[in-house]
């Protein structure tokens, strides 16, 4: 069976732990062979997500072939980790190392972990928008206890709610997408756009949400620091609202 572009896209963060399982346990064995200290940059990685296959690329069966892309998506930064300090974002895309060229995820955390803490390294970035840019860091050797809460989140201060399909058509969409706003934080990065509670959002940066588990996770992934493009619609009216990520505030700061 195969899976639509949306599903590919937010699907990857469901590797995260296995990726990070088997980067620590291989990290550990290969210290222990050969006293070699790997390094690390404190971030958790997703395949690139491949662009939607041509007609061209038909086989003869008349099955599109989906050819896995270049490169290793960032999909979350720890803090204070060196790629926190250097400024990496989620959503980057890394496609070198040292002017090595990163094929996947793997080949990554293979050119970091043959380095040792202390090291510096140049990544060439794809950032949001197709911008590319150097980026220069130095490893440090990876925590031996490192809590999920660091991992860097975006925010845009709302709070999704799943609604059934009925109400999706009443606010003028066929169903098939729409996430209801419950509540948006006053001065926060979505409110400053336009957008207000009761508002459905139909998709983020073109690509339809259904649940609001998607659009949470759009967001958290998006990139503190990028902007995040929401089409939505206002009991009829649809227009889009550009929003600054920012980052996920702890709790005992979030505004009231």
């Amino acid at each position: 069976m195969s899976l639509t572009m949306h599903q590919r896209k937010y699907g990857l963060v469901l590797l995260v732990p296995a990726l990070a399982l088997a980067a620590a346990v291989a990290a550990h064995a290969q210290s222990a062979d050969d006293g070699h200290v790997p390094g690390w940059m404190g971030v958790t990685l997703g395949r690139v997500e491949a662009p939607e296959p041509d007609a061209d690329d038909a086989t003869g069966a008349g099955v599109l072939v989906e050819r896995p892309a270049a490169g290793a998506r960032v999909l979350g930064v720890v803090l204070d980790s060196p790629a926190d300090r250097a400024g990496l974002r989620a959503s980057d895309v890394i496609v070198q190392v040292d002017g090595r060229e990163v094929g996947s995820p793997g080949d990554l955390v293979r050119l970091v972990r043959a380095r040792s803490p202390g090291a510096w390294i140049e990544l060439l970035v794809r950032r949001k928008g197709d911008r590319r840019l150097r980026v220069q860091l130095r490893l440090d050797e990876r925590p031996e206890r490192l809590d999920r809460d660091r991992i860097r989140r975006g925010w845009i201060g709302i709070e999704p709610v799943d609604v059934p399909e009925g109400l999706r058509r009443w606010w003028g969409r066929d169903g098939e997408s729409g996430v209801l706003l419950g509540d948006v934080t006053q001065g926060g990065p979505a409110w400053r756009a336009g957008v207000r509670p009761g508002d459905l959002v139909l998709a983020v940066d073109g690509e339809p949400v259904a649940r609001a588990r998607e659009l949470v996770r759009a967001i958290r992934s998006g990139g503190v620091g990028n902007h995040v493009t929401l089409e939505i619609s206002r009991q009829g009216p649809i227009f889009e609202a550009e929003i600054a990520i920012e980052r996920e505030p702890p709790p005992d700061d979030e505004p009231s």
